[in-house]
Formats: C-alpha cells, structure tokens, sequence
C-alpha cells in the first residue's frame, strides 16, 4: 500500500469535472486538525471569486482544472490563482 502524500479536499463547489459528487462546501477546510496534518488542497468548482472567497481557510493550496482549461488565456488564469493565494 503506498503512502499518502496530501489530501484533496472536495468538492467545495459542484463541477462538472465530477458531476456526481456531492459538493460539500468551504467547511471542509476547517474539518483537519491544526497539527500533524499533510498537505491539503481544496478542489472542486474553483473559480478565481470562490478562491477569494475561501483562501482564508486554505492551508496549502488549490487543485483547478476547469477554470484554467476553459480560460482564454490558461497562463494568466494560473497567475491570477497565484496572486489571490499569496495576497
């Protein structure tokens, strides 16, 4: 059995990467405890409003495929995540 290396933490949002998952909201980010936790990683219906909205609650980082495959420019979307996560 191989290690776990993080933890996905989602769908915050409904998305119609996984449209038969229930989304289970930015409360998720605060079921971890504070200590001897991996890395975890909010996913699921991000939009770069929604990251502004929850990046409080994100400790290590965001999981997007959507938002940046249905940008017109992927690279500028990437960068606007990137500002909002270290604002």
């Amino acid at each position: 059995q191989e290690p776990i290396d993080y933890i996905g933490l989602g769908p915050m949002f409904a998305t119609s990467t996984k449209p038969h998952e229930q989304e289970r909201g930015p409360t998720l980010l605060d079921a971890l405890p504070e200590k001897d936790c991996l890395p975890s990683y909010a996913i699921g219906g991000l939009t770069l409003e929604r990251i502004e909205t929850i990046k409080q609650g994100i400790r290590h980082g965001v999981a997007v495929s959507g938002v940046v495959s249905q940008a017109e420019n992927p690279s500028a979307m990437i960068a606007s995540i990137h500002d909002i996560l270290n604002a």
